[in-house]
């Protein structure tokens, strides 16, 4: 599962039981469930108030299956919040990870126009990312992950379209972590086992011929300076 595989990339591999973590785009609470299930304290949110209450009512069935007792006002951390405002409901530097899989736009069952992407990635979903994560540097712990995914999708007459991920991350001081160092693959004799670059900075999960792919992307919180912290992820003034 792609939700255990992002959880166990927040590198919080000590004493599970003490780490929060927070899925801000919970959904139905398929992240929720197996963070819990890894022991974590889990918190969630979502700007769909029914599916809070989904999320909550899965939460309360896997405790009663597992035959655990349940954790104390477990229903009173999955909040109704929009992303973009996290701060509102959640404490400065309370989390030890954050991991989510964030709005990637409409299903769609053929290929959009490039122009018609293009305008839901620049009005919609970049916005929300840029938000969405100036809201998570304030709420995170520093030198703490964020794992999460961000839509690449294609279009029936250009190229495929993505968020800029990288030009957001680093203006709200977060740094990309490598997936994976090919270093050790890159000494290998056989050519077949060698690549151009040194390391994965993303991973890529899609069937062949889907429309919208999902890539998964870990940024660790950089420490912050003392301007930095004082105006809690607010970019700085060029």
């Amino acid at each position: 599962k792609l939700s255990l595989i992002m959880i166990n990339f927040l590198n919080l591999f000590k004493k599970r039981e003490n780490k929060k973590i927070l899925d801000p785009f919970v959904g139905n609470g398929t992240i929720a469930l197996f963070a819990l299930l890894q022991d974590f304290q889990i918190y969630g949110s979502d700007i769909d108030e029914r599916k809070i209450k989904n999320t909550v009512r899965n939460m309360n069935w896997l405790i009663e299956l597992l035959k655990e007792e349940i954790p104390p006002l477990i229903n009173k951390r999955f909040l109704k919040q929009d992303a973009r405002n996290l701060s509102h409901s959640f404490e400065p530097f309370f989390f030890d990870g954050i991991c989510t899989e964030p709005e990637l736009g409409p299903f769609y069952t053929k290929k959009p126009y490039y122009i018609e992407v293009k305008k839901l990635i620049n009005s919609q979903l970049e916005p929300l990312y840029d938000k969405f994560f100036q809201e998570a540097y304030k709420i995170i712990k520093p030198n703490t992950r964020i794992c999460f995914i961000s839509p690449i999708i294609s279009t029936i007459d250009g190229n495929d379209i993505q968020i800029n991920i990288e030009k957001i991350i680093l203006k709200y001081k977060f740094k990309i972590v490598p997936l994976l160092n090919l270093n050790r693959i890159n000494n290998k004799s056989n050519p077949k086992l060698k690549f151009n670059s040194k390391q994965v900075r993303a991973l890529i999960d899609a069937k062949k011929g889907q429309i919208v792919k999902r890539t998964l992307y870990i940024v660790k919180k950089k420490r912050e300076n003392m301007h930095y912290r004082r105006t809690l992820g607010k970019p700085e003034q060029q």
